[in-house]
Parts: C-alpha cells; structure tokens; sequence
C-alpha cells in the first residue's frame, strides 16, 4: 500500500508538469491511464471500513480540498487513522449540520489522502487533502462519535472513446464558452482553463470548476459511467449557458475549488 501510494503521487507530480506542455500530451495520456489502474489496484486492497468527515460540499475524484478541523471528535480521528490511507471519507451532508450533530449523509462519498507529507498534520488540524476512489456506504456506526462506515469502493470502467469523443469535445467548447461569457460579464480575468486529456479526469475537472448547488455536485458524483457524467455536464453547460446571455446571471467557481478553507 505504501509503495503504490508514492508511486501515485510521483504520476501525479509528472502529470502536473506534462500538462504545461501541450507537445507531450500523448505521454501525459498514457501516464493518466495508469494512475487510474493504480488507483483501481489500491482501492482492491484498500480497506472496507472507513472513518467519514460530513461537510456541505462535495469532493469529486482528483481534486484538493483544504479543511479545517477543530471538533474534538474528528481531531481524534486524524489523530486514530493518521497513518491510513485513505485517511476517510468526505460525505454530503443531506440533512444536519457539519459541527456538533450527528447528520444524516448522502450515500456515496469520496475517499480521501493527504495531500502533503501523510506522515505529519497540523496540531490544529489545518491539513489538505484530495479525492481518490468513490465509494458506497452499506452500514454506517456512530458510537465513536465520529462515522465510521462499512463501503464498497466504485470501480469506473473504462470509457469507450468512439462513445465519448463527441460529448467531450461538445463539452469543452461549452466551457470555454461560458468562461469567455462570465469574463464580459463581469470583467473579471480567469487563468486559462487547462482541461487534462483523460477523458475520466476531465470530467472531474469539469464538474469541479462549474458553479452547481451541493445536490447537483453529487448528483455528477454518484454517474456511474465517465459518458453519462459529461452528457450531465453537456446539459448543465447548456443551460448555464442560456441563463447567462438570457439573464446576465451566472456563478463564479471557475479557478480551482480548493483556493479556500472549508469550516468544519
């Protein structure tokens, strides 16, 4: 497990570096093909209990999140899994609150790592972390004051690409549509919108960037398939699209989703 996991965040770093350069895209392709089997090899030994953190936000695949944790109880679970990878689960919260309740949570969640050194934290639970492996909650036991969950992790096949070009490609230019609309609209500059060229990838990078309510985002969590994820983000788009040049109104969550601390 330790092994696998250096070996994931050393594909990550080169795709990092990679997508600066357009020229090696076939290479940043086959490098994000086999961070998936890698992360489909840990999720088949990684374990089927897992610790859960409720928020009001939803982590897709992939992407960073900073957090900030303060209750007792979840700094007793960074402190009990700190060496665990993943190290929990981030779950919808679909009715509660995320301090001093004990909510109801949405189903399918995201596991996560942490994204620096795993073997060091912050003592006032300030830490970084990024989504992995989906998963499904069977069982859920709350007697440790903290969740902790029976799962089953969600192995995505792989996406035909005769299948998926199409609604790919359609999606992308409806992004790079709405990015140049919010600009006119508000003035406002973004960085240029780097999308990876894994199909798997670019959907969570899509989904991530768009400016939708909690229930939406995991709505896109819970595709089983990369292809009904991106026609999901096509209609989205699409609508976006209308309500912005229709209305003038529109969200901002274009630069990446991580830029600020979630309160827990």
């Amino acid at each position: 497990m330790g092994r696998l996991y250096e070996v994931a965040r050393s594909v990550r770093h080169m795709e990092r570096c990679l997508r600066l350069e357009p020229c090696r895209r076939p290479i940043l392709s086959s490098l994000q093909r086999l961070h998936r089997l890698i992360l489909t090899k840990r999720a088949s030994t990684m374990p089927t209990t897992l610790p859960l953190f409720p928020l009001n936000t939803v982590l897709f695949p992939g992407m960073p999140l900073p957090l900030r944790v303060f209750e007792e109880r979840y700094l007793r679970m960074l402190e009990a899994h700190r060496d665990a990878d993943p190290i929990f689960g981030v779950v919808l919260i679909k009715s509660g609150r995320e301090s001093g309740s004990i909510p109801e949570v949405y189903l399918t969640g995201t596991a996560v790592s942490l994204a620096s050194d795993r073997h060091r934290m912050s003592k006032r639970g300030n830490i970084v972390v990024t989504g992995g492996s989906r998963f499904r909650i069977h069982d859920l036991d709350w007697s440790r004051e903290y969740g902790l969950a029976s799962i089953e992790y969600v192995n995505e096949p792989a996406p035909d690409p005769s299948e998926i070009e199409g609604v790919l490609h359609e999606t992308k230019d409806l992004l790079r549509r709405y990015v140049r609309g919010i600009t006119r609209l508000t003035g406002r500059r973004f960085d240029h919108v780097r999308l990876p060229v894994d199909p798997v990838a670019c959907s969570w990078e899509l989904a991530a960037r768009l400016p939708l309510h909690s229930r939406e985002r995991q709505s896109l969590l819970e595709q089983p398939l990369t292809a009904d994820r991106l026609k999901a983000l096509r209609y989205t788009l699409r609508r976006e699209l209308a309500l912005l040049y229709g209305a003038g109104a529109a969200g901002l969550a274009m630069n990446h989703p991580g830029g600020s601390f979630t309160l827990n």
